[in-house]
């Protein structure tokens, strides 16, 4: 019996709903988390850099921290329009919705009008199930205001910006480029794995990539320099940032096989294979998540025998997937230890083979053959979602809340001992933790150059090390909690010598009317200069 368009649509809705379900009630739970604002380890630091931008402060001059300037820029305006990186976490937040509605749209767009109605919603309805796993897949792995969920949105809004149908004119370009200039802006991987899902989408179609990939990259190199030019950063950010961390960046990947010699094919080859299998390894909790992903893998290295005759423009097309994967798996290996959230420069990349296969499947005609493989995939997106890591979600929201409270109090304590002393610096030496730190919360600036001590940089470089004992020497305040061990190198015993001699718990005549209480069960601690 021939079912009608109607009937034929009314039960695909039906057969979707399951997915539509879960990715609704987890991404709305994941939404109420990150719209409350938790904060990451890092997030610290790039509060702290916003608002040393609105003091009249320069990154990487006066705080160093190892990230291009896009994440200073946001937390400076959150801070600037609402006192509080909040705003930040609601565009974090947002993920959640503009992921599976920008995709959906894509594909909807892509599908022959002619299509039955019913198949249309069928892939729409998909990538709408698949955005929303991306999305959460991001944010459970590198939420809590860290860069990279940043950077994956951006590319994001650059990949359906520039892939949509429709001619490129002008203006389109430049907002493609200024979506990849924010992505590369969080983090200058993304520039990797949007240039691999790019590959991926027109690697049947070359010369599409002129239009919607290089002209918006030259908008976005352009952009760039002015911004860094007009923020007076080219310099600090080239000479101080970019060029020491180049050797990290591009030449010194992470080696798994110890035993192997780094740069050899042999560790080149082992490498990948172990970074594969790491991947696959951190998606385990979403259980069907690498399903999906190895069979458009598998599609996208079959899409160019679907639509090249000729052999040579058949394996350039197997090529050009073959170079996206490995450009996109170098993102993750930069690092000698991968952490979490790095996984996340792979969502464009995901994005990109997710696109490829809907798109195609747009165009073809609605057999059988073609639902089934759309059923499978939109199942393998949306099972996922029935362990996505927020079960104790209830438990993080209070514990968040509470810590975070906590540091607001101590940071407007420090802001009002600062005020009453009339002091517009302190040194601070107290690590970070999850919540925030108070110095990314006080409305004045640390001394530099490290604002939140790394030990890496205090203890191995002695411009850094150099510049902290030269804080340690104007610095009439010093913020301190139990967990620093004031290991920054050589400079340690002298940290100690002047901490014990010039330094005092008790609070001065300026400070003796401020209520310390917040201070009090917790452990952060406040030294005054005995001059103060």
């Amino acid at each position: 019996m021939r079912l009608s368009n109607k009937t034929s649509t009314l039960l695909v809705c039906l057969l979707m709903l399951p997915g539509f379900y879960l990715a609704f009630t987890q991404s709305a739970v994941w939404f109420q988390y990150e719209a409350m604002g938790p904060l990451c380890f890092d997030a610290s630091i790039f509060l702290m850099l916003g608002r040393a931008i609105l003091n009249g402060f320069t990154p990487y001059v006066d705080l160093f921290e190892n990230k291009p300037p896009g994440i200073f820029f946001i937390s400076a305006l959150s801070i600037y329009l609402t006192d509080t990186h909040l705003l930040g976490s609601y565009i974090e937040a947002s993920t959640l919705i503009l992921y599976p509605l920008m995709l959906g749209w894509l594909i909807w767009r892509f599908s022959k009008p002619q299509q039955m109605q019913w198949y249309r919603i069928l892939l729409s309805g998909t990538a709408m199930v698949f955005g929303s796993a991306l999305a959460v897949f991001g944010l459970a792995e590198a939420g809590q205001y860290e860069v990279e969920s940043f950077g994956a949105f951006f590319g994001m809004l650059y990949i359906v910006s520039a892939v949509a149908p429709g001619y490129m004119h002008f203006w389109r370009i430049c907002i493609s480029g200024l979506f990849m200039l924010a992505a590369i802006g969080m983090k200058e991987p993304f520039f990797l794995t949007i240039t691999g899902a790019m590959l991926v989408i027109y690697n049947d179609r070359l010369k599409e990539l002129y239009a919607r990939y290089f002209l918006p990259l030259m908008v976005t190199n352009v952009v760039g320099l002015s911004v860094l030019i007009a923020t007076d950063l080219l310099v600090p950010y080239v000479k101080i940032y970019l060029f020491p961390n180049l050797p990290k960046m591009a030449g010194q990947a992470a080696s798994y096989a110890n035993k192997i010699p780094q740069g050899s094919i042999q560790a080149f080859v082992v490498n990948h294979f172990t970074i594969w299998s790491r991947i696959f390894e951190n998606m385990t909790p979403y259980i069907t998540l690498p399903v999906a992903l190895v069979m458009l893998l598998a599609c996208a290295l079959v899409r160019p025998f679907w639509h090249r005759k000729r052999l040579a423009k058949q394996l350039l097309g197997v090529a050009c997937v073959v170079v996206a994967c490995v450009f996109s798996l170098y993102t993750v290996a930069i690092r000698n230890v991968v952490y979490n959230h790095q996984y996340i420069f792979l969502v464009p990349l995901y994005l990109g083979l997710g696109i490829a296969f809907l798109k195609d499947m747009g165009q073809a005609r609605p057999d059988k053959r073609v639902l089934f493989v759309v059923l499978l995939f939109v199942f393998s997106s949306g099972v996922m979602f029935t362990n996505s890591g927020v079960a104790n979600w209830g438990w993080m929201y209070n514990a968040d809340k509470a810590r975070f409270n906590t540091v607001k109090n101590i940071a407007a304590t420090i802001d009002n001992v600062m005020d009453r002393c009339g002091q517009e610096r302190y040194l601070n030496v107290a690590v970070m933790a999850w919540a925030g730190t108070p110095p990314a919360l006080t409305k004045h600036t640390p001394y530099g150059p490290i604002g939140i001590p790394v030990g890496q940089y205090l203890r191995f470089k002695p411009l850094y090390r150099n510049g902290f004992l030269d804080s340690l020497a104007q610095t009439k305040l010093i913020l301190t909690n139990n967990n620093s061990n004031y290991s920054v190198g050589q400079a340690t015993e002298t940290f100690t010598q002047v901490l014990e001699t010039k330094f005092t718990t008790e609070p001065p005549d300026c400070a003796k009317d401020v209520d310390m209480k917040a201070f009090t069960g917790h452990n952060y601690l406040l030294y005054f200069h005995k001059d103060l």
